[in-house]
């Protein structure tokens, strides 16, 4: 079966060359698979995590093949975050799935951990909390506080959504505080609720690009 790009009309610019993301959510929706395609056409190594619908299965690393359609859910079929990693491989990235039931701070925990050891370390964090009634809102304190310590100078976290805070621009600056001495920049990525998964990939690239250096270790 052939590769379908998930963003056929973006073409990446290789403004996010070098650098190691993660992009947390809820991959059963379209929004956090676009985001990790187009972090990948920007030349970044792309970590995807979110459930992979295993229960009872401790958060950690699934295999990426960039091949035919397969996975450890029932039936075979793929979860969404195994597509997104699978999707960012194809395009070219060094990239990393994780299962990472957002409800989890532990899980959410072991994903930074796992993603700052595969890349040696994190200069985007992409965190796109499950939207809806009982979303885990406070996932994504638990996912920029575990990151702060893999993040050198210049990395950029990027909220996507506002599932979890009333003001989500008051929250990034609340949870932004902590890190401006690290140098690392906390903002919404800037796309309204209503937009849609190109829209919201573009911001998320835009809203990484403002900030940061390069590593040379971005590229498996």
């Amino acid at each position: 079966m052939g590769f379908t790009d998930p963003l056929p009309d973006y073409r990446g610019a290789g403004r996010l060359a070098g650098r190691r993301a993660l992009v947390a959510g809820d991959f059963e929706e379209d929004g956090p698979g676009a985001v990790a395609a187009a972090l990948a056409k920007e030349g970044a190594a792309v970590a995807a995590a979110g459930d992979a619908g295993r229960p009872g299965v401790v958060a950690g690393p699934l295999p990426v093949v960039p091949g035919p359609e397969s996975g450890g859910r029932a039936g075979g079929a793929p979860s969404g975050v195994e597509r997104a990693a699978r999707d960012a491989a194809r395009l070219g990235a060094w990239a990393l799935a994780l299962h990472c039931p957002m409800g989890s701070e532990t899980a959410c925990r072991a994903a930074v951990a796992h993603a700052a050891l595969e890349f040696g370390a994190l200069d985007v964090l992409v965190a796109a909390a499950p939207v809806g009634p009982g979303a885990p809102r406070e996932a994504v304190a638990w996912l920029v506080r575990a990151a702060r310590d893999f993040m050198p100078a210049g990395s950029s976290v990027v909220l996507v959504g506002g599932a979890w805070a009333v003001d989500p621009v008051g929250w990034a600056r609340s949870l932004g505080g902590p890190l401006r001495s690290r140098g690392i920049r906390v903002e919404t990525a800037g796309a309204g609720p209503a937009a849609g998964p190109e829209e919201r990939a573009r911001s998320c690239v835009a809203a990484a690009a403002r900030n940061g250096v390069p590593s040379p270790m971005a590229r498996g």
